[in-house]
């Protein structure tokens, strides 16, 4: 993981620069509600991720055998390591899958006013999300919130 000595500040820069370097090299993005989409999804499987951690940890000797195999993003023997890199994941992936492809949402038949609603909309939380990313779990589920609402803007907007 590229970002994984990284504060939550400093991993938001990074995903902002890694986005923009591919932007430069490969061009702007034609479209981008896919790209939102699988960001929803990886906030989702991350808070999913966590519960299954919480199972397991709550559960009984026995039953850890069982779950063993239950994690998709880590193995029960890395699970701290994945949960202490969590907070810089989810910041990287924020300004990379979502800020950094907003601009490609008129791609979607989005209009440039919706766009720089929503651009406006996600500047303004963005400091509050870094902010919580010690404390993961309610950042986690505001990101979930503020990306459905994105998802969803366009088609009900237009």
């Amino acid at each position: 993981m590229i970002y994984s000595k990284l504060n939550a500040y400093e991993a938001h820069e990074s995903g902002l620069k890694t986005r923009l370097e591919q932007r430069a090299e490969c061009g702007d993005m034609p479209f981008s509600i896919y790209k939102l989409i699988e960001c929803y999804r990886d906030f989702t499987g991350t808070k999913e991720e966590l519960a299954r951690i919480g199972v397991y940890e709550r559960s009984k000797k026995s039953r850890k055998h069982d779950l063993r195999y239950s994690f998709l993003y880590c193995a029960p023997q890395d699970k701290h390591i994945w949960v202490k890199r969590m907070a810089a994941h989810n910041c990287f992936c924020l300004a990379r899958n979502l800020v950094g492809v907003l601009h490609a949402l008129p791609g979607d038949g989005v209009s440039d006013a919706v766009v720089n609603k929503i651009r406006d909309e996600v500047d303004h939380r963005i400091p509050d999300f870094l902010d919580l990313s010690a404390n993961e779990v309610p950042a986690l589920s505001s990101l979930i919130y503020c990306l459905k609402l994105i998802i969803s803007w366009p088609y009900f907007l237009l």
